[in-house]
């Protein structure tokens, strides 16, 4: 299943599927088609924050406790459509103006 939305039931599937076969993200991801296992890893963090209600969460916004500083480039492929932090090195971002 390729696409931008997926619904709950789906999402609850995958990581049943993953947790009782012990599969890794990038196994997860191609057995089920989903294009990048950061997806995969963002529905786990979700899901381990609030269960379904989590995996139910439209919010496309990620904060700083979301997104790891290794895990930047798994928040675009993921589709955010911000990345909300604090760390002083992204202050030279204010200063560019994006179209």
């Amino acid at each position: 299943m390729q696409s931008g939305y997926y619904p709950i039931e789906f999402k609850y599937k995958v990581l049943q599927d993953m947790f009782e076969h012990h599969l890794s993200l990038q196994e997860t991801a191609l057995k089920y088609g989903i294009p990048s296992p950061c997806t995969v890893l963002v529905w786990k963090r979700k899901y381990d924050k609030k269960g379904l209600f989590g995996l139910n969460d439209g919010s496309r916004i990620w904060s700083e406790s979301m997104v790891k500083k290794d895990d930047m480039d798994c928040a675009l492929n993921a589709g955010a459509d911000y990345i909300v932090t604090n760390d002083r090195h992204f202050n030279i971002l204010k200063n560019i103006d994006f179209p």
